[in-house]
């Protein structure tokens, strides 16, 4: 009909958001907008079905279109051109999908009954399906995103995910590989984890090796020992400079706290005995 070709020729032309309202079949014929509403009907209520029934059937279709977790992360992470005929209601709502459509197949506890719930939902409604998630699998960290923070969420996943790698098991490595794809933020979760191991791990060294260093100034000898502790020393201090963490722990600390003074600014270190306890 007219319609239909007008639509066709509008988004042609790049208008993104054209729809067309499905009318009753028991109108008046050649019945326009601009004609007086018949007695009974409820204009209202035929706009909302018509546009709910529409939205509906885009959802499906683009999620088959569109695989946000292939080939547009990839196109988003390295900057090309992706198809840009999605609001972001709908960029968040084909996250959702293809975030869970990822964990159906990959969860080894999800069963037949959930599969089959959460795909009729993602159907009717993507954030009630992601509700239902939530609820059985207990798992908080994924949000709706639209393609912009898709792709800042992957690159900020992706350096923290290289530069922990060689923390990490190899089997572990590939598995949040494969979680990036469509929940880029489990990922930065997991380097954070890992980031705060290993800031107590090296909160422990330097406390170590600051008490060896300040037992070291109490004697004259080994003066090359002593140039190794407070390289080692300056290293961790120079690697957490500005981690807020790691800095307050030292603070907290007379010894590592007056260790660190005295190597920034290359003075000796000037500390009681009795450190040691």
């Amino acid at each position: 009909n007219a319609a239909a070709k007008i639509s066709e020729i509008l988004n042609a032309q790049g208008n993104e958001h054209v729809k067309t309202i499905g009318l009753p079949s028991t109108l008046p014929h050649k019945w326009d907008l601009a004609d007086q509403i018949p007695e009974g009907l409820d204009a209202k209520e035929i706009l909302h079905q018509s546009l709910e029934k529409q939205d509906t059937l885009t959802i499906s279709e683009k999620v088959s279109k569109y695989p946000l977790g292939n080939e547009i992360i990839r196109e988003q992470y390295n900057n090309r051109s992706v198809p840009t005929d999605l609001s972001e209601q709908e960029q968040c709502r084909l996250s959702i999908s293809n975030y869970l459509q990822h964990q159906l197949k990959t969860q080894d506890w999800v069963n037949a009954q959930i599969t089959d719930y959460v795909t009729t939902q993602l159907e009717k409604d993507p954030l009630q399906a992601l509700v239902f998630w939530r609820s059985v699998s207990n798992d908080h960290s994924f949000m709706p995103m639209n393609f912009t923070e898709i792709r800042e969420k992957t690159q900020q996943a992706n350096a923290m995910l290289e530069h922990h790698k060689a923390n990490i098991p190899e089997n572990t490595y590939h598995k949040l590989m494969q979680e990036m794809q469509t929940n880029p933020q489990v990922v930065i979760n997991t380097c954070d984890q890992l980031l705060d191991k290993q800031r107590e791990i090296d909160i422990a060294k330097f406390t170590s090796l600051s008490k060896e260093y300040a037992a070291m100034h109490h004697r004259d000898d080994d003066e090359k020992k002593k140039e190794e502790l407070a390289s080692q020393l300056k290293e961790l201090s120079t690697a957490y400079a500005s981690d807020e963490k790691f800095q307050q722990a030292l603070e907290k600390n007379e010894i590592t706290r007056d260790v660190q003074q005295s190597l920034e600014d290359d003075q000796p270190l000037n500390i009681s005995r009795g450190f040691e306890k």
